[in-house]
C-alpha cells in the first residue's frame, strides 16, 4: 500500500465531476467505471471516456476503465467490491465519486460498499458533487450506515417500546454510559422491578434495533443517531 489517493469514478456524460475529484483529492490511481447494457456502453459515455483518459495520462496518473454490465445486479456488485479491494490494496483512501454513471450503477456501487468486508469499510470515501459547483459532500462507511439506521428507527414507532424499555433509554441519557448492573441497579431504584436477565434481554433487543451501542467491558451507551 502506498499511501497515497486512489479513486474509482462513476462516468457519465461529462467529466467535470471527475475533474473536481482528481483536483481535490490527487489520486495517483483511477478507474473509470463504464455502465454498459447488454454489452454496450452509450456513445456519450465512450467520448467522454476518451476525454478523461486523456487528461489522466497529461495528468501522470495510471488509469484502468473498468465496464460493468448494469442489468446483471448480482454480478455488478461483487465486481464492484472486488475492483475497490483491489484499488485498497494499492493506495487509500479509494474515493468513490458517484457524480456520474447511470442510477442503476451508483445503486450497485453503493450496495457493494455496503457489502464491503470489514477491514475495507473505513478506507473508502463516497463524494457527490453539488451540480454546476465544486462543492461536494463526503460520506464513509459508518455515514451511511448511521443514515440507514436513522431511517429505519424514524419508520418504527415510538409506541413499539414499553415502558422499561423507554426507562432503560432514559438512564442511558442521564448516565452517558452504564453497565447491566448499572442499569439494573437504578431500575430497582426507581422502583421498576425486574432480574438482571431481563434487563439483558432488552438491552440486547435495543442494541439490535440500533438504540444503544456496547462499548469496552460491557458498557452501553445510547447510539447517536
Amino acid at each position: 500500500m502506498t499511501g497515497t489517493t486512489s479513486a474509482f469514478i462513476l462516468l457519465g456524460f461529462d467529466i467535470g465531476h471527475a475533474v473536481l475529484s482528481i483536483l481535490n483529492f490527487k489520486p495517483s490511481v483511477i478507474t473509470i467505471v463504464v455502465a454498459t447494457i447488454n454489452g454496450s456502453p452509450d456513445p456519450r459515455t465512450v467520448a467522454t471516456y476518451s476525454s478523461l483518459e486523456q487528461l489522466a495520462a497529461l495528468s501522470r496518473i495510471r488509469s484502468n476503465r473498468l465496464d460493468i454490465e448494469i442489468s446483471n445486479i448480482n454480478r455488478s456488485v461483487g465486481v464492484i467490491g472486488e475492483e475497490l479491494m483491489r484499488l485498497a490494496q494499492e493506495s487509500v483512501p479509494v474515493i468513490v465519486d458517484i457524480g456520474g454513471g447511470m442510477r442503476l450503477l451508483v445503486l450497485e456501487t453503493l450496495l457493494a460498499i455496503l457489502s464491503l468486508p470489514k477491514w475495507l469499510q473505513d478506507l473508502v470515501k463516497v463524494v457527490a458533487y453539488f451540480e454546476g459547483t465544486n462543492r461536494y459532500v463526503e460520506l464513509d462507511y459508518k455515514d451511511l450506515m448511521k443514515i440507514i439506521r436513522a431511517y429505519k428507527l424514524h419508520r418504527e414507532s415510538a409506541e413499539e417500546l414499553t415502558y422499561i424499555d423507554k426507562k432503560i433509554l432514559e438512564i442511558l441519557d442521564k448516565k452517558r454510559k452504564a453497565s447491566l448492573k448499572e442499569i439494573h441497579e437504578e431500575l430497582i431504584r426507581q422502583g421498576i422491578t425486574t432480574s438482571k436477565q431481563n434487563v439483558n434481554r432488552i438491552l440486547t433487543k435495543l442494541e439490535d434495533k440500533g438504540y444503544i451501542r456496547k462499548i469496552e467491558r460491557g458498557i452501553y451507551v445510547k447510539a447517536i443517531l
